[in-house]
């Protein structure tokens, strides 16, 4: 043999370049290869096979593919469908749609807007439900929006609402008179979500339109929501001034809905024009004489009698809504009222229109001697809400009153506040010589009953007062307290003012 030293350099460094460890990673990549292309193969397969089952007789069967396909997260499956959607029989293709708006692929969105405009009003439908999923899912394709405002103008009826709503719900202003259109939907869902988009969308030309939602000709629901949406832009600031005759017509509306839903609208337009029916309609014509505040000593003569006590509060809220004094009259008179509730929304509705002027002190002490607990629990929390300067203001005016069983339920209506700052003027009037004395007993009695922390708090500020009366008594009562290492504030008072 003849040897050929060139012919071996060659063939030894090609030997060198190859390592074993590189041949197994070769080995191993090919295997991994191999498996990825069997998955495929077999995710594939499965599609296929699910696919067929779409066109299965069995409803259950069709059910039960079309879930398994939405439930994959392959492309190859989403470009499958695609593919199908231009080739196979029209009777999946609802199926296949509904699939692609589940499944979110953004390569969908084409095909999808390509099958709103199919003549088959069924597979448009489906169409149009998945590109809304791809709105509510965030999806931002000017494309989409675009072709829900062609639609705004489809024969259909379900067509032209679904896509409003989903306009809506982007803030699109050419969805409204198609969301005006769904107020009239028999689907209350529908309904529903249009007067919520409306309420956040409208402008003044909603406002307007609404208006003839408001006939007595049109079907109760409409008008309840027609009603609702114009009080809805009111408390946007969107008020249309003819709306305003119409709502007050319906305050005498057979429907006590429709009453009530209109004074709640007429609340928050607040238009002086409204008062005098809101009052009409609070409290019967027998007790139509409203009494200056400051001449009112019992609630009796104010018991409003309407035959829905939804309608009586919502009405006293409207009118509070005006925050005008002259209401206050007929809605102090809800106090007196039969019904809880109507007690409870009426001292609501007071406190929330005038918490920051004196008159509320004598409403909150008449809440405050009634038997009613959660009237008691809901004036008692305001009352200590109430400033110094307000407290004190009103309490003297309604002390002033000129009837002697006035000034004791202002008294009683005081002590029941378990308000430290209400001790002072509770002192002052049993130290005043011209209260008869079984009415200053009655103010001893009462104080005694306070909380002892409360008392002695009260007593406390009482040292800083310009009464001399009053800072007398509390330097007295303090003094004792000092001296006695175990005092039972509540008792020593008691045995104190029963001298």
């Amino acid at each position: 043999m003849v040897f050929i030293p060139q012919a071996v350099e060659p063939i030894t460094n090609t030997l060198k370049t190859v390592k074993p460890s590189e041949l197994v990673e070769d080995t191993q990549q090919e295997e991994v290869q191999q498996v990825q292309q069997e998955q495929k193969d077999e995710k594939t397969l499965a599609t296929e096979a699910l696919i067929q089952k779409l066109k299965n007789d069995d409803a259950q069967v069709r059910f039960q593919a079309t879930l398994a396909l939405s439930q994959q997260e392959s492309s190859e499956s989403v470009d499958s469908l695609i593919e199908l959607l231009k080739t196979s029989d029209p009777s999946i293709h609802p199926n296949l749609i509904w699939v692609l708006g589940r499944l979110q692929d953004s390569k969908a969105i084409n095909s999808l807007i390509e099958c709103t405009k199919n003549q088959d009003p069924n597979i448009c439908l489906y169409a149009i439900c998945a590109l809304q999923d791809f709105v509510f899912n965030g999806a931002s394709n000017p494309l989409i929006e675009e072709t829900f405002v062609q639609l705004l103008n489809d024969t259909d009826l379900e067509v032209r609402h679904v896509s409003a709503l989903t306009l809506g719900e982007l803030g699109n202003k050419q969805a409204l008179p198609g969301l005006i259109e769904c107020l009239s939907s028999e689907d209350s869902e529908d309904a529903y979500q249009a007067l919520k988009l409306l309420s956040k969308i409208g402008n003044e030309d909603t406002a307007s339109t609404l208006i003839s939602c408001l006939d007595s000709s049109k079907p109760l629901n409409l008008r309840y929501r027609g009603i609702r949406l114009l009080g809805d832009l009111a408390e946007r600031g969107i008020i249309n001034a003819d709306s305003i005759n119409p709502l007050i017509k319906c305050l005498t509306d057979e429907d006590l809905s429709v009453q009530r839903l209109a004074a709640e609208a007429l609340g928050k337009i607040k238009s002086k024009e409204a008062i005098e029916p809101l009052v009409n309609l609070l409290i019967n014509s027998a007790h139509g004489n409203i009494k200056p505040l400051n001449e009112i000593n019992s609630l009796s003569d104010l018991v409003p009698h309407n035959k829905d006590y939804e309608v009586t509060w919502t009405s006293a809220m409207a009118l509070a809504n005006t925050n005008i004094p002259e209401v206050i009259g007929p809605v102090y008179g809800c106090l007196g009222d039969n019904d809880p509730l109507v007690r409870l929304y009426a001292l609501e509705a007071l406190c929330k229109a005038w918490s920051n002027e004196p008159v509320i002190v004598p409403v909150l002490v008449d809440s405050l001697t009634t038997p009613d607990e959660e009237l008691i629990m809901f004036a008692r929390k305001v009352f200590h809400n109430v400033t110094q300067e307000i407290l004190d203001y009103g309490t003297q005016k309604c002390l002033e009153n000129s009837q002697p069983e006035a000034r004791l339920r202002t008294v009683l209506g005081l002590a029941n506040s378990d308000d430290s700052r209400a001790v002072p003027h509770i002192v002052k009037f049993l130290n005043d010589d011209n209260e008869p004395e079984e009415a200053r007993n009655y103010a001893r009695e009462l104080l005694s009953q306070m909380r002892g922390e409360t008392v002695m708090e009260g007593l406390k500020q009482c040292l800083d007062s310009k009464d001399i009366i009053v800072k007398l008594y509390a330097q007295i009562v303090l003094s004792k307290n000092q001296e006695t290492q175990e005092f039972n504030s509540e008792r020593y008072i008691k045995h104190l003012l029963s001298r």
